[in-house]
């Protein structure tokens, strides 16, 4: 039973290291070909872990295996550094690196996705009678098979909440970019001011998690009958 666990832990933490590597590259890399170089500089443009670790290991190494002790999952964070004055500067190139860090990550579950239906027609995976968010689908057999199926299992529900969440209007969440980016200048100023004060901020992000729950159920069920749509299954 530990030993699966272990193994278990470790397909997590390697998918999570994956998924925030390529949020960050994605934001740093938006930022170079826009004209901010600080990222570049810092080594963020890189798939490479070390410096994304380096500048937030407690949100990339303590934070994944305390949580995965405490609730079998992991949850992490990442940052990459910007140029202040350019995003000041440069509103609109500032928004589309913000949200290129959620769309990579929404790549990335459509890639697992995509996997899931070639490996379920392929005979190497089948769709489970039980679905959750660690097995959306099961191997044929022991094996690489089934560790294959966990793989993309976490890889497909951890980048879709990564996804979402990220998307949720709350600094430091990108998904403040596309509110900024959608609402007229007078209301843009009175969200940014109500979004300065700390108290309102905390509020606000504890809401997105709160809400985060409602929404990553419906997205998960909804995506899943699309991957398996012409399986005699449906999850709802």
């Amino acid at each position: 039973m530990f030993e699966d666990d272990l193994i278990q832990g470790v397909v997590w933490y390697a998918v999570l290291l994956v998924s925030l590597v390529v949020h960050e590259a994605a934001h740093a890399f938006t930022a170079w070909r826009l004209g901010d170089r600080t990222a570049l500089e810092g080594g963020q443009v890189s798939l490479n872990p070390l410096p994304h670790i380096l500048r937030e290991p407690l949100g990339m190494i303590v934070l994944p295996w305390l949580s995965y002790s405490a609730w079998g999952w992991m949850i992490g964070w990442a940052s990459t550094p910007y140029d202040v004055r350019w995003a000041k500067t440069y509103p609109k190139r500032a928004a589309l690196m913000f949200l290129s860090g959620p769309a990579a990550n929404l790549l990335l579950a459509l890639a697992a996705a995509g996997c899931i239906r070639l490996g379920t027609a392929a005979e190497l995976f089948y769709p489970p009678e039980v679905v959750n968010y660690a097995q959306v689908t099961s191997g044929c057999s022991d094996g690489l098979p089934y560790g294959l199926s966990v793989l993309v299992s976490i890889l497909f529900s951890l980048n879709l909440a990564m996804f979402l969440f990220n998307m949720m209007p709350v600094p430091p969440l990108d998904g403040r970019a596309w509110l900024e980016l959608l609402l007229p200048a007078t209301w843009r100023r009175y969200y940014q001011v109500l979004m300065s004060f700390l108290p309102v901020r905390l509020t606000a992000f504890l809401l997105a998690w709160f809400l985060l729950g409602w929404i990553l159920r419906p997205a998960f069920v909804g995506l899943l009958n699309l991957i398996y749509w012409g399986y005699p299954v449906f999850y709802g």
